[in-house]
């Protein structure tokens, strides 16, 4: 499978970011971002701007508000900053957890096409994964601005989101095994930790010194 030139005929610098892959039967979904800037330096009219995209057997499909157009900012800049979360496939349904690319940074997840925010925008996805009929998307929330900036480890699942204290930073990845599910993410002395139904399963290590992104359970 290849994918699609995101602008075919459009003459610019392409930043293409891959952030996640689904596989549903014969069907390949790739979720990721593009910031187009048309060459050489536009006008403020000219094409340029950021996207969220999912590939489906390499055809794109632009998510935003521009659904499709290039965002254009009339200052000469880039409008926002483009970011997907992953893919996800729960039966005939495809998920895609990101961050509207505008000023507004709403952060959710689109549901075949059509964009839900979470916590009224409030909620910075890192992961989306599905297992059996549960949907959960694991991040953060956030309140304030600047100095006042203040996030708290999160996630969301099947349509509840479910605030996680002993996570001070983001929650970057959840694994369900049976009964038990497990979160990483960064605690208050700023390490790694696994966590199973809730208590501590194991530290990692300083955020200072690794990062951990992802994990499997096995048996």
């Amino acid at each position: 499978m290849g994918i699609t030139s995101p602008i075919p005929g459009a003459r610019g610098a392409v930043a293409i970011a891959l952030s996640g892959i689904a596989v549903s039967g014969i069907n390949v979904y790739l979720s990721g971002g593009m910031n187009f800037t048309a060459q050489p330096t536009p006008p403020d009219t000219a094409p340029t701007g950021n996207y969220d995209i999912l590939w489906s057997n390499g055809a794109p499909q632009y998510f935003g508000p521009a659904q499709g157009q290039v965002q254009v900012d009339n200052a000469g800049g880039l409008s926002g900053g483009y970011t997907t979360a992953g893919v996800a496939v729960l039966g005939n349904d495809v998920y895609v957890a990101g961050v509207i690319p505008d000023y507004t940074f709403d952060g959710g997840y689109w549901k075949n096409g059509t964009f839900s925010s979470i916590n009224n925008g409030a909620f910075h996805p890192l992961a989306i994964q599905s297992f059996g009929n549960d949907l959960y998307i694991p991040g953060y929330t956030h309140t304030g601005t600047g100095s006042t900036y203040l996030i708290q480890g999160a996630y969301w699942k099947n349509g509840t989101l479910i605030n996680f204290p002993p996570a001070a930073g983001g929650i970057n990845s959840v694994d369900v095994n049976g009964t038990d599910v497990y979160l990483l993410g960064i605690d208050s002395s700023n390490n790694y930790v696994v966590w199973k139904n809730g208590a501590v399963f194991e530290t990692l290590g300083s955020a200072a010194e690794l990062s951990a992104d992802c994990m499997a359970i096995g048996e």
